[in-house]
């Protein structure tokens, strides 16, 4: 059976996964975390938990990252529709 802590750890991993794939795609096309964050309409500190993993992404940024970044969406979420 499935612990809570289990299921804590693997959504841990999936945020800190997310978010490297974020940092590393929003350096490689060259933008500041204020720039991104105002494409997406968030605040930067909010983009830059994200980042760091310490903030799960919401399904609906997901989309606007991708388009931003260049992406599939199912590459930043596998489950992206």
């Amino acid at each position: 059976m499935e612990t809570t802590t289990t299921r804590r750890n693997v959504s841990a991993v999936t945020d800190i996964r997310i978010g490297h794939i974020i940092k590393r795609e929003r350096e490689r096309k060259r933008l500041t975390l204020a720039e991104l964050a105002t494409a997406i309409d968030c605040k930067h500190p909010t983009l830059s938990n994200y980042e760091s993993g310490r903030r799960t992404l919401p399904e609906d940024r997901v989309e606007p990252l991708a388009k931003i970044l260049g992406l599939d969406p199912r590459f930043i979420d596998p489950d992206a529709a």
